[in-house]
């Protein structure tokens, strides 16, 4: 098998000059002999530089190739690079979570999950498409992630309170973290939009962000003496990397300096009241604002939404 295998692609390793430097007048050729031979979508055209031959792709994203080192053998590849993520938006209507159209490398970097149409999660269940234990919770985070079962290669979408260790549904071993979702104090979820689909998540919340708990100063006094840390949980997951929004401040003068993690990262400053929109790197789902005036700041700041990294 393996013999085979290698004959018909020709290496071992698929970026080998045998097949990158085909000729193009050869390429083309071989494209035009073997096109009809294409019945699925997403089959792979190797060269051996002599004849075409057609790789069909599995149904996971992935295939066998010879394998380049000392020992004989095969093994699995993926066809995507590394923490490659496209597609799969997380929007919330505020009763179920959606994983939209894409594809990813799984956590491990070692095989394609695809998913050709939209998943539906319903939280109101448990298993796959739905919570991986037990029911939801008011005022706690979910993360989303998007599992396949290898012997069926079904792609399914789980909810987790775990960013890191899902609780797997029988029969799923891959899985990716795409998003996180939030449940409120009313113990139903937030309502979602995901606008950036790549390795880093955009998110933007489609709720009253001028009310709890997206209104996380509501014209707080800033002391000029010390740091005030404002803590965020209540409106970003502990995978975020930034929190954007509204900011204002009412005080005629001085400037407001806002630091995440003891570094600082950015200065408001303007002569009377100032409204901006801001975009803060964030540390541990928190941010430090500093006055160097004294007086009533009477700063505010909504919570539009947040990005976070599933680049693994």
């Amino acid at each position: 098998m393996t013999q085979n295998f290698h004959t018909a692609i020709g290496v071992g390793d698929p970026w080998n000059a045998n097949i990158v430097n085909v000729p193009l007048s050869e390429l083309d050729s071989a494209i035009t002999q073997r096109t009809a031979a294409f019945t699925t979508k997403g089959d792979l055209l190797a060269f051996n530089g002599s004849q075409p031959v057609v790789v069909p792709i599995l149904a996971g994203g992935f295939f066998l190739m010879a394998d380049s080192t000392a020992d004989a053998g095969v093994s699995w590849v993926r066809l995507m690079p590394a923490y490659y993520i496209s597609g799969l938006a997380v929007d919330c209507d505020g009763t179920d979570v959606t994983i939209g159209i894409g594809a990813c490398g799984d956590g491990g970097n070692s095989r394609t999950m695809i998913n050709g149409s939209t998943i539906t999660i319903d939280p109101d269940t448990v298993g796959a498409n739905g919570l991986d234990s037990g029911s939801l919770s008011a005022n706690t985070w979910y993360y989303v992630w998007l599992i396949q079962n290898l012997e069926t290669f079904n792609v399914r979408g789980l909810l987790s309170t775990s960013p890191t260790s899902p609780t797997m549904p029988t029969g799923y071993t891959l899985k990716r973290r795409i998003g996180s979702v939030l449940c409120g104090s009313a113990g139903t979820l937030l309502k979602q939009r995901m606008d950036g689909v790549g390795v880093m998540r955009r998110v933007v919340y489609l709720e009253d962000t001028t009310a709890t708990p997206f209104k996380v100063m509501d014209e707080k006094n800033v002391s000029n003496a010390s740091w005030d840390t404002i803590n965020l949980i209540g409106c970003v997951p502990s995978t975020a990397n930034t929190v954007f929004g509204y900011f204002s401040r009412a005080n005629a003068g001085g400037v407001l300096t806002v630091r995440s993690d003891s570094d600082q990262v950015l200065q408001l400053c303007g002569v009377g009241a100032r409204e901006f929109y801001v975009e803060l790197p964030i540390a541990s789902t928190a941010f430090d604002i500093k006055s160097d005036a004294s007086g009533d700041e009477d700063a505010i700041f909504h919570v539009w939404g947040y990005t976070e990294s599933v680049r693994s």
